[in-house]
């Protein structure tokens, strides 16, 4: 079966226990990249540090949600800038 877009997450699965990602994980993301499948950065991450560097260079058309842990996802569709695609506050529990 194909997909056409699969969303990653970082820590644990992109980003090893050193905190960078391995070479041979960029040569498989590469090669994903290469057949045709979008690849998108979906993390709690915030949109700045290792996040971002990881979506400009598996995808840099985006999109990519960096939510910051909160509800708020970003789409990078050029470096830069970045936009707001959704934005929605997240209710507090009473």
């Amino acid at each position: 079966m194909h997909y056409p877009a699969t969303f990653l997450d970082l820590d644990g699965t992109l980003v090893g226990h050193t905190g960078e990602v391995a070479p041979e994980v960029w040569s498989a993301l590469d090669k994903a990249r290469d057949s045709g499948l979008v690849l998108s950065v979906c993390t709690g991450r915030p949109s700045g540090g290792i996040a971002s560097v990881i979506a400009q260079r598996i995808g840099p058309q985006g999109p990519h949600c960096l939510t910051r842990n909160t509800s708020k996802c970003w789409a990078f569709l050029a470096s830069p800038p970045t936009s707001t695609l959704w934005r929605r506050r997240v209710p507090r529990p009473s």
